[in-house]
C-alpha cells in the first residue's frame, strides 16, 4: 500500500495541474499567421498555441527564444516547457537573446538590456542602450557583446564598454578564439579583435556592404548573407561570393560539418562539397544550385576610418552654496563637495581603430556543390526564426507553430504542448457546432471557428483556468480574480494595520450558440497561494463541480472539489480527507484526496471525483470510495468519462479500468500501459484513450481495440487530450504540439 501510494505522488506530478497557469503578457491574435502546417504524408495538421517565435539560442542542455509570450525555454532532452513570468521578466517586445558563457541570460530590449542570473532578472539602460538593443552575442571572458542603433560594445558587471561608436549592426557571431564577427549596414561584416577592427566590405571580395546575417563554425569558416540576396564565405583568408539559382533570395546561410545549411526564400537545402553533382540531372536548370559569381580578389587600397575622439566630460558648472539665498544672476563660490565612494563610470568609451581587412593567401578554385532539399525543414516562407549548430542540428520556427528540430532522421517538435511532469494540462474541448475550445497551458483561452484560432473573448478580467463544453454544447469558462497586492508599510509613527487577506474570486461564466460569455457567479474562494481551477463538470440541475489547487511557493496542492449550486450564490468545497478513514456525516462529503484530476457526472446523476487516493462517488446522500480494497490498479485516477450505459472508464496511473455497478475490472488492449492521461467518448460512442504512449480507439464491443498512428507514429508521445467533433475531426494535444486530422 504504501509503494502504490508513493507511486501516486508520482502520478500527481506526471498528472499535472488540470488548470491553466499564469496568464502571458499579452494575448496576441493568430489571424496573421498561417492556419496549419499540414503533412500530406499523415493527413495530420499542426497548430502550436499563441507563440510568435522571434529569435532562437540553442544552448547545450536548453534552446531558449523570444515569442508573443515573451522569454520561453525548452528542456532539449524532454521537451519541457516553461515561460518567464516572474518579477522583471521581460516583455514580448524584447528582439535579441543569447546566453552567456557564465549561463547568464541576455535579452536586448526596446529600451535596454535585460540580464537573468541566479539573483533574477535586471535591466540596464546606460549609454547606447536606452536607444535600443538589436543584436548579442556572447563574449569570451565574460559577459556579452551587445549592439544598438548606434554603437557596438561589450556589457559585463553592469558597465557598458563602448568600442565601435556610430555603427549599425543588424547580427552578430561569435567565432572560434574569441573573435566577433558583426553584420552591418553599410560597412560589410567587422571582424572584432582585442586591438582593433577589421572591415570586410566589397573591397575585400565581400557580396555587399549591407549585410543581413553571418554566421561562423569552429573551423575558421564565415557566411555573410548581403542585401541582394547572395552570400559570400570566408575560409580563413579569401572571400568567395555564391548565387543561387532555383532556390529563391537567401536568407541565412551556416556552415556545418561538411558543408552548408542554406535557408532561401523557397525552403531550406543542404549544400555539400561533391565532384559530381549526385542525384540530380546533368545541366538540368531545375535543379537548385549554387553558383560562383566571381572569384576572390585581393584587397584594393582603402582609407582607414578614423574611430571619433572619446568624449571629454565637461567639467561641473559652479553651484550655488545656498541656492534659495542667491540672487538672481549672482553665482556663488561652489561648495566643497562631500567624499564619496569611488564607483566605476557605467559607460567606458574605448574605440578600437576600423581599418580594412587586408586579403591572404592564393586564389581558391570555386567547389561544387551537391545541394538536396531538406525534407523535415520544408516551407521556407513561413519561418519566423532559425539556427542552425556546427553539428547540423537545424532548429526552426513558424508563425504560431512552435519549434522544429533536426539531426540528422530524428525531428521533434518544441511548442508550449510538449509538456512535462509538473507542467499544466491544456483543456481541449468542442461544441459539436464547428468550434473548437482550449486553454493552452499558460493562462489564455482560445476559439478554432474551422480555419484559424482566435483569443477567446472575455471581458472583466481574471486568469482563465478551466474550460469544459456540456451535454447542450454550452460553453463554461472559470476564471480567476486575484485579491488586490497588500498594502505598502505605514510611515513612521502610524500604526500598523491588522492585515486582511482577501480570498479570490472565482469568475463563472456560460455562453450558448454564437452569443458572448456571460458572467452568471462571482465567488470568493479560501486560498492561501495563487487559485486554480481545473475543467468543470455541469450537472442536469446546472450544479456545476470544478476541481481546485493553490499554488505556494513550496509547491502545488489540492483543495478538493468546488460545487456551485444552480443558484450560485456561493461555493461549497468537498475537502480530502484529513489522515482519518471516516467519511463527513453533517457536512459535505469527504473525499479520499484533496487533489482532484477529474470529475464527471453519470447519466443517473451520480457525480464521479478522479483523485489521487481512490475514485469516489456521491450518489444523492451515499459516498462511496473505490480504492485498491476494490482491486483498481492505481488509486491514482487521472481521467474519467461515463458512457451512456451506466458504466465508468477510468485511467489510471498503471492503466485503463471499467466499473460497471459496483464491479471493477481492468481493461488491458495490446501496447496499452503506463498512466493514461485522458479519456474521449463522443456522441456516437467511440471510445478514445491516451496514454503515455500513444492513442487507443473503441468503436464497439465487437471490433475491438486499435491503436492509431499519430502523424505518422504509432508513439507520438504522451496524450495529454482529445476531442472528437461529431463531423469527424479529431484533435490531440501531444508533445508534437497541437494535432488535427480531418475526417
Amino acid at each position: 500500500m504504501v509503494k502504490k501510494r508513493t507511486l501516486g505522488t508520482l502520478g500527481a506530478l506526471c498528472a499535472a495541474l488540470a488548470a491553466c497557469g499564469v496568464r502571458p503578457p499579452r494575448a496576441p491574435s493568430l489571424t496573421d499567421g498561417p492556419a496549419a502546417s499540414a503533412s500530406p504524408d499523415t493527413g495530420w495538421a499542426r497548430y502550436s498555441d499563441r507563440e510568435r517565435i522571434q529569435a532562437i539560442h540553442p544552448g547545450p542542455g536548453e534552446v531558449w527564444a523570444l515569442s508573443d509570450a515573451g522569454v520561453v525555454r525548452w528542456d532539449r532532452r524532454t521537451a519541457a516547457f516553461a515561460a518567464e513570468t516572474g518579477a522583471g521578466a521581460p516583455s514580448p517586445a524584447a528582439r535579441a537573446l543569447t546566453v552567456g558563457d557564465d549561463l547568464a541570460v541576455y535579452v536586448g530590449l526596446p529600451d535596454g538590456l535585460a540580464v537573468k542570473t541566479r539573483a533574477g532578472w535586471s535591466h540596464s539602460a546606460v549609454g547606447f542602450l536606452a536607444g535600443g538593443v538589436v543584436a548579442l552575442a556572447p563574449r569570451r571572458g565574460g559577459g556579452v557583446w551587445v549592439a544598438g542603433a548606434n554603437g557596438l560594445g561589450w556589457f559585463a558587471e553592469g558597465r557598458l564598454h563602448v568600442v565601435a561608436p556610430q555603427v549599425r549592426v543588424l547580427a552578430m557571431e561569435r567565432g572560434p578564439g574569441g573573435r566577433l564577427w558583426a553584420a552591418t549596414q553599410g560597412r560589410g561584416v567587422l571582424a572584432v579583435r582585442p586591438d582593433r577592427i577589421e572591415m570586410h566590405g566589397t573591397a575585400q571580395g565581400l557580396c555587399g556592404d549591407t549585410v543581413r546575417h553571418v554566421s561562423a563554425s569552429p573551423d575558421g569558416r564565415v557566411a555573410a548573407v548581403c542585401a541582394d540576396g547572395s552570400f559570400s564565405l570566408w575560409n580563413g583568408s579569401q572571400w568567395q561570393r555564391w548565387g543561387v539559382r532555383r532556390m529563391g533570395a537567401v536568407r541565412a546561410v551556416w556552415p556545418t560539418a561538411g558543408g552548408l545549411a542554406v535557408h532561401t526564400a523557397t525552403g531550406w537545402f543542404r549544400a555539400e562539397p561533391s565532384a559530381v553533382l549526385t542525384g540530380l540531372p546533368a545541366g538540368a536548370d531545375a535543379a537548385p544550385r549554387l553558383i560562383p559569381l566571381e572569384a576572390p580578389r585581393a584587397a584594393t587600397a582603402a582609407t582607414a576610418l578614423a574611430a571619433p575622439p572619446p568624449a571629454v566630460a565637461a567639467p561641473p558648472p559652479p553651484r550655488p552654496a545656498n541656492p534659495e539665498d542667491a540672487p538672481d544672476g549672482v553665482a556663488l563660490p561652489p561648495a566643497v563637495p562631500m567624499p564619496q565612494p569611488l564607483r566605476p563610470p557605467p559607460v567606458v568609451e574605448a574605440p578600437l581603430p576600423i581599418e580594412p581587412a587586408t586579403l591572404r593567401g592564393q586564389a581558391i578554385t570555386p567547389p561544387v556543390w551537391t545541394v538536396q532539399p531538406w525534407p523535415a525543414l520544408t516551407g521556407g516562407p513561413s519561418t519566423t526564426a532559425a539556427a542552425v549548430e556546427p553539428d547540423g542540428t537545424a532548429w526552426r520556427a513558424d508563425a504560431y507553430q512552435g519549434l522544429t528540430m533536426t539531426r540528422g532522421a530524428l525531428v521533434r517538435r518544441y511548442s508550449a504542448l510538449t509538456l512535462a511532469p509538473g507542467d499544466a494540462v491544456p483543456q481541449l474541448t468542442g461544441d459539436g457546432r464547428g468550434r473548437v475550445y482550449w486553454c493552452d497551458g499558460i493562462g489564455a483561452a482560445w476559439v478554432f471557428d474551422g480555419q484559424r484560432w482566435a483569443p477567446l473573448p472575455m471581458g472583466g478580467g481574471g486568469r482563465i483556468t478551466g474550460l469544459s463544453v456540456d451535454a447542450r454544447g454550452e460553453l463554461w469558462v472559470l476564471a480567476v480574480l486575484d485579491p488586490p497586492s497588500p498594502a505598502p508599510p505605514p510611515l513612521a509613527g502610524e500604526p500598523t494595520p491588522t492585515p486582511r487577506r482577501r480570498a479570490p474570486l472565482l469568475r463563472v461564466l456560460h455562453g450558448v450558440g454564437q452569443g458572448a460569455l456571460q458572467e452568471v457567479a462571482r465567488v470568493p474562494v479560501a486560498a492561501d497561494g495563487v487559485l486554480r481551477a481545473g475543467p468543470p463538470a455541469v450537472a442536469p440541475d446546472g450544479t456545476l463541480y470544478t476541481p481546485l489547487y493553490e499554488q505556494r511557493a513550496e509547491g502545488a496542492r489540492g483543495l478538493g472539489l468546488g460545487v456551485i449550486p444552480p443558484t450560485r450564490e456561493r461555493l461549497v468545497l468537498w475537502p480530502g480527507r484529513l489522515g482519518y478513514d471516516g467519511e463527513g456525516l453533517d457536512g459535505p462529503p469527504v473525499l479520499p484526496d484533496a487533489w482532484v484530476n477529474a470529475v464527471t457526472v453519470g447519466v443517473d446523476g451520480a457525480v464521479w471525483v478522479a483523485t489521487n487516493g481512490g475514485l469516489a462517488r456521491q450518489r444523492g446522500n451515499q459516498s462511496t470510495v473505490f480504492d485498491e480494497n476494490a482491486f483498481i490498479d492505481s488509486e491514482v485516477i487521472l481521467a474519467l468519462a461515463g458512457d451512456r450505459s451506466g458504466r465508468v472508464w477510468a485511467g489510471t496511473f498503471e492503466g485503463l479500468g471499467r466499473l460497471a455497478g459496483d464491479q471493477w475490472s481492468a481493461v488491458r488492449p495490446e501496447g496499452l500501459r503506463g498512466p493514461v492521461h485522458t479519456i474521449h467518448l463522443d456522441s456516437v460512442g467511440t471510445l478514445r484513450v491516451g496514454a503515455e504512449h500513444g492513442l487507443w480507439v473503441l468503436k464497439s464491443e465487437r471490433e475491438g481495440w486499435t491503436r492509431l498512428d499519430v502523424d505518422g507514429r504509432p508513439d507520438p508521445g504522451p496524450v495529454r487530450s482529445v476531442w472528437a467533433s461529431p463531423q469527424g475531426d479529431l484533435w490531440l494535444t501531444t508533445a508534437q504540439g497541437l494535432l488535427r486530422r480531418a475526417p
